[in-house]
């Protein structure tokens, strides 16, 4: 069975707004169709290598908030774990935070929602997570999977209640619930203002979670290594157009030049204006390099609009005065 145009376009929306987040500037997501019926999704980054690209589009992003808590059966006590928030349940994401003497942990904040946060704190009431003085959640190995902590935690004495932060099925980070957020679960407090942090091993990871939670998540795999395909284009490759692109300019300099002389007739009104034009043309090839834009044509056909609007202006000035007979 395809995939419906609806999952296709909600792919673009969710792709276009990831790579946004990520700061990769000048980057295109679109929807193309092929001869037989096929239809792709065409992504294309400027400045960014081909992993970095697959590492951002290639994965689902799906987050989630397990609680991993005991319960006692006859045949002793087995941990089990349920999902207590999705990002649909989330109203609201902060920033990603570095750790810091008041942030032991990287972490974003997230708001849920009213309808969410009620059965969140629900949730946290009846598997335990709200009882005095918050959990313990010291003996759980982030280096070892789920399946191996849960039968680890089984065979100790020493009860275990986490909250799990889950990125595509893999648990990037465990945490105890404090004190404070605990005595608001017990309180009710929690529904009126529910603000918790969601945490990660590092910086970059609490990174792709805030921008898998901002954007959402896709809904379907994107099957890159069968049938997608990418290519590359090596920053060397450029080395080839710096020739032609300095001879391009130095023509079109010239021309401009050329036919601000054959205007005037004058070096005196002449120069001056095609020195002001060339300073217009550095001024914002700098402005790019320095933030880092690439040119694509639609930012070259900007900087000809601009100065071919610089040099009208120019030319309106040089007629005015040389009508006033002041040149």
């Amino acid at each position: 069975m395809g995939v419906t145009a609806a999952t296709r376009q909600d792919t673009v929306e969710v792709l276009d707004n990831r790579i946004s987040q990520s700061g990769l500037s000048g980057a295109t997501v679109t929807e193309r169709a092929v001869p037989g019926g096929q239809r792709f999704i065409s992504v294309e980054v400027p400045g960014a290598s081909r992993q970095q690209v697959i590492d951002f589009i290639g994965e689902r992003g799906q987050v989630e908030t397990v609680a991993l808590y005991p319960v006692r059966t006859g045949n002793g006590t087995e941990y089990r774990t349920t999902t207590v928030a999705t990002q649909d349940d989330i109203d609201n994401v902060g920033n990603a935070r570095r750790a810091d003497e008041n942030n032991p942990q990287p972490s974003v904040s997230v708001t849920l929602t009213d309808d969410a946060a009620s059965e969140f704190q629900a949730d946290m009431q009846e598997y335990g997570f709200a009882q005095q003085g918050g959990t313990r959640c010291g003996e759980y190995d982030r280096n070892a999977t789920l399946e191996e902590n849960v039968q680890q935690l089984e065979q100790s004495n020493v009860e275990n209640r986490c909250l799990l932060t889950v990125r595509d099925g893999e648990v990037v980070f465990a945490a105890r619930v404090t004190n404070d957020l605990a005595e608001s679960f017990r309180t009710g407090q929690f529904e009126e203002s529910p603000v918790y942090a969601s945490s990660a091993g590092s910086y970059e990871q609490v990174r792709e979670l805030e921008i898998n939670l901002k954007t959402g998540a896709l809904e379907t795999d994107l099957d890159i290594q069968n049938r997608g395909r990418t290519s590359y284009l090596q920053p060397s490759l450029a080395q080839q157009f710096k020739p032609l692109s300095v001879l391009t300019g130095a023509a079109a300099v010239l021309a401009v030049s050329l036919m601000i002389f054959l205007r005037y007739r004058r070096p005196d009104v002449a120069a001056p204006m095609i020195l002001t034009a060339a300073a217009e043309v550095y001024i914002l090839l700098g402005f790019a390099a320095a933030v880092g834009l690439p040119l694509e044509l639609s930012h070259i056909a900007g900087f000809i609009a601009v100065i071919g609007t610089g040099v009208d202006d120019l030319v309106i000035i040089a007629d005015e005065i040389m009508q006033q007979g002041e040149v």
